[in-house]
């Protein structure tokens, strides 16, 4: 039985990502998959596990039933696994968002 909220759905978004634990940081990653509970993405670096992040990314029409919308997530680091690539997967659980206003 999966432990999912909300299904997720593969898609591939550039995702600007800034937390802090020693210090604040941010990096650019690429997205694998995304709900509206939980987000999936590839970056160049390691939060600790249980650090709070804030993701900026677009949330395609088949998340949000109508439009792409630019959100803000702020969440947690549930996991962090290495891939093939050289790249740090990162799992974000989704605790709040916000639509940004387009500009």
């Amino acid at each position: 039985m999966s432990k999912r909220k909300s299904p997720r759905m593969p898609v591939e978004e550039l995702v600007s990502a800034s937390w802090s634990n020693g210090g604040t940081h941010s990096a650019v990653g690429q997205t694998r998959d995304l709900s509206t509970s939980g987000v999936f993405f590839y970056a160049d670096f390691e939060p600790v596990q249980g650090s709070t992040i804030e993701l900026v990314l677009t949330f395609p029409p088949e998340i949000t039933r109508g439009e792409s919308k630019c959100v803000l997530c702020r969440g947690t680091v549930t996991r962090t696994e290495p891939n093939a690539q050289d790249k740090i997967g990162i799992a974000v659980e989704i605790d709040s968002y916000e639509v940004l206003a387009e500009s």
